[in-house]
């Protein structure tokens, strides 16, 4: 059993190990040699790479700093005025290491109304000492003022070559002996284009998950992310509703994919209720027998507990 989550642990560095859409990252280093914009904006379908590439963007406009200063937050969980003025009002001082502060708000689309309208005027400055970088899966939600006054990449779905090398890269990394090129076939034929789902399919299948299940489990990505939005947001209530027709045959996807973004959660979060909430969730949902008819109830009950201690840590 894969204990590492793969789209984090084979996630790139720099644009030249990022797989897919070459014309982009060309692009990106173009305009990042001549001119770094005061705001980006990365589109693309959800899994595609976007805040890989917004990280790979913040180390090369701070180069030889270890650790630039990088704020993360997801639009999804945290979507309100007060958290976005909380980033302007940090983005206002000169960032600690490297020449620029850079803010990534992922899924953007889903900030509030109040909180995109709040975001014009720092995005508008020239001489920001700030890069603003969003993400989204649907750029037509966005504020059209703010969306003007960003650098648009949009990324594109990997094809059958890509997605070859990423299968390959991941089957190096795993040390499996499953057979690539059945697998490699399917993810085409099925039209899975995005680098998180087929290495989390390529994860299911290199632990014993049958190939059907897998393509099930890639078709039901984005209700398995709604969930783990839920859960962040410490929305119960929602999170029991989405959760009601997951099917129990489901739960190790399930598990994978709530982990994947727990975990990158973890990592954008400060230690405190919050962190120590997703800690022990992950080491919960890592825990779980997913060869038995338990794991779907010890799932629901982690992410019980989860939602709690958020919602209180509020």
């Amino acid at each position: 059993m894969v204990t590492q989550t793969l789209s984090l642990n084979l996630r790139p560095a720099t644009l030249e190990s990022f797989i897919g859409n070459p014309n982009v990252t060309a692009s990106i280093r173009k305009q990042l040699s001549e001119r770094i914009p005061v705001a980006i904006l990365l589109s693309g379908i959800p899994g595609s790479g976007k805040t890989t590439l917004a990280r790979i963007i913040s180390r090369i406009v701070n180069p030889g700093v270890d650790n630039p200063d990088v704020e993360n937050i997801n639009g999804g969980a945290d979507n309100g005025v007060d958290k976005v003025r909380a980033l302007i009002e940090g983005a206002a001082y000169r960032p600690f290491n490297g020449q620029k502060k850079v803010v990534i708000i992922d899924e953007a689309h889903a900030l509030t109304s109040a909180a995109q309208q709040a975001l014009l005027i720092p995005t508008e400055t020239d001489d920001s000492s700030t890069l603003w970088i969003f993400t989204s899966s649907n750029p037509d939600k966005l504020d059209k003022a703010l969306k003007s006054r960003c650098v648009h990449y949009a990324l594109k779905p990997m094809g059958e070559i890509e997605t070859r090398a990423l299968v390959q890269r991941a089957a190096e990394n795993t040390g499996s002996e499953y057979d690539t090129t059945t697998f490699i076939a399917h993810m085409v034929k099925s039209g899975v284009g995005s680098p998180r789902d087929v290495l989390m399919a390529w994860e299911l299948y290199s632990s014993g998950t049958p190939l059907a299940q897998v393509l099930n489990a890639a078709e039901n990505q984005s209700e398995y992310m709604e969930i783990a939005y839920a859960v962040l947001s410490g929305n119960w209530n929602k999170t029991r509703q989405l959760l009601a027709p997951i099917k129990v045959a489901d739960a190790r996807a399930l598990r994978t994919i709530l982990s994947g973004i727990l975990r990158g959660e973890l990592l954008r979060t400060e230690p405190g209720p919050k962190s120590a909430a997703l800690s022990v969730c992950l080491v919960g949902l890592g825990a779980a027998n997913f060869e038995d008819g338990l794991a779907y109830g010890t799932a629901v009950g982690l992410l019980y507990k989860t939602c709690i201690a958020i919602s209180g840590a509020k």
